[in-house]
């Protein structure tokens, strides 16, 4: 018989060893669990923001907004980060580090940049090389040049518009207004509109944007959610205070615990959905006005029509207020002929499927800037401007770039701003 030390020790020997296994078999689940290159440090930041915010990426933060369709909530949301820096939420609801609502001087340029997620990283990664740009004229050597970020990811035609006319409508001044758009006009429009049968210029994914709206017939199903929020949280927040914060058995269970919560959230709101669509009376709120289209080609061309129009009322707008306005039509990868891909980016794509928008959309934003531009619109069209070049400049699927590729798109459209704001 084994005497009592040994007894201990072979106890305790075992409970280590079956301690060492759980972390090893828990890191390597988490590892093949999160996939889109998180990592353990990505996953205690999920945890953080979860035991703030109890909701997921895509929501947390995004509130209804009464003119520009939705906005970011400045008491919840923690912004956003791209190529490493930081950026909150200002007070207006939108991912800046500084005031939207700004004040033209003799000193002073006071430059709003629109659009979605591929104007507001520009202004991220290369707002410097637009000051540079601008700064290379001697009339501007030594003014302040505020870049303002008024886009948000997901913006599209007439959400620019509109939120120009409600920053002017504030007090807010500019100098110049650069619109960098067109991917979500062409693919958000077909996928998240047309497809779901929502009105072409709603902003994307209005329908779910309907749920933060509190129907009496829909309490008990609006209450399950906000407990499984709250329940989320509570599981997020306790994971990071606990002394076992840093095990990865703890952060597996966690995840398990945190995806089940995520499932149910997402049948109790497919029920919320389904009983919206069976419902009448509702069909308005939440999908818009009935569209006579035929198919998606009349989707598309409609989305178009959108775009163009918006973009010369804008130009209206800001001629009247004497600033000057740049429509600029961003490059996208999915766009016929301007781009020989590196191995890197025809990877990204080669398994996507929802790109023929993409394809079909880009040649007929080029056709129609044609014809903004003889409306007397500035407009520049950047979708060839990589047109020679091998290396990769994409790094995602859809439409983002590099450090580099947005440090060119800057040159190239800090160099056209300074051309307009010198002849003015």
């Amino acid at each position: 018989r084994l005497g009592r030390r040994r007894r201990l020790g072979f106890v305790a020997l075992t409970i280590a060893l079956v301690f060492v296994f759980a972390e090893i078999a828990s890191a390597i689940g988490i590892y093949f669990s999160l996939g889109n290159g998180e990592d353990f440090e990505a996953l205690a930041k999920r945890q953080e923001r979860l035991s703030r915010a109890p909701r997921g990426k895509d929501e947390s933060g995004v509130v209804v907004h009464p003119y520009t369709g939705w906005a970011m909530n400045p008491q919840i949301s923690d912004g956003d980060e791209v190529l490493g820096k930081k950026i909150p939420v200002n007070r207006l609801g939108f991912i800046d580090d500084q005031e939207s609502l700004q004040k033209r001087g003799p000193d002073r340029l006071i430059i709003g940049v629109t659009g979605g997620s591929v104007a507001w990283q520009l202004t991220v990664a290369a707002d410097n090389v637009i000051r540079r740009a601008i700064q290379q004229s001697p009339r501007f050597r030594n003014r302040e040049i505020v870049i303002l970020r008024i886009g948000q990811s997901g913006y599209k035609q007439p959400q620019q518009l509109m939120t120009v006319n409600w920053l002017m409508s504030l007090g807010g001044e500019f100098d110049a207004i650069v619109n960098l758009d067109g991917y979500n006009e062409v693919v958000l429009s077909i996928y998240e509109n047309y497809d779901r049968k929502i009105h072409t210029a709603y902003p994307r994914a209005w329908n779910a944007r309907m749920l933060e709206l509190i129907d009496p017939r829909e309490s008990a199903d609006r209450m399950r959610l906000l407990e499984i929020d709250a329940h989320r949280q509570q599981l997020a927040r306790g994971v990071r205070i606990a002394p076992w914060r840093w095990s990865f058995s703890a952060s597996a269970l966690w995840l398990l615990r945190d995806g089940l919560a995520a499932h149910d959230k997402r049948e109790v709101t497919k029920r919320l959905f389904d009983k919206r669509a069976s419902r009448a009376g509702v069909g308005f709120a939440k999908s818009g006005p009935i569209e006579d289209l035929a198919n998606s080609d009349a989707a598309l061309m409609r989305a178009v029509d959108i775009w163009e129009r918006s973009s010369l009322q804008l130009h209206r707008l800001l001629t009247a207020s004497d600033v000057v306005y740049l429509h600029a039509l961003q490059p996208n990868q999915h766009h016929a002929g301007s781009k020989p891909l590196s191995k890197e980016e025809d990877e990204l794509i080669h398994f996507v499927t929802d790109t023929q928008a993409a394809r079909d959309g880009f040649p007929l934003l080029v056709e129609r800037g044609k014809s903004i531009e003889a409306a007397g619109v500035e407009f520049l069209d950047l979708t060839q401007i990589f047109e020679n070049e091998p290396g990769t400049m994409y790094i995602d699927s859809c439409c983002h770039m590099n450090e580099e590729a947005n440090r060119r798109l800057a040159v190239t459209i800090g160099s056209r701003l300074r051309e307009l704001l010198e002849s003015e």
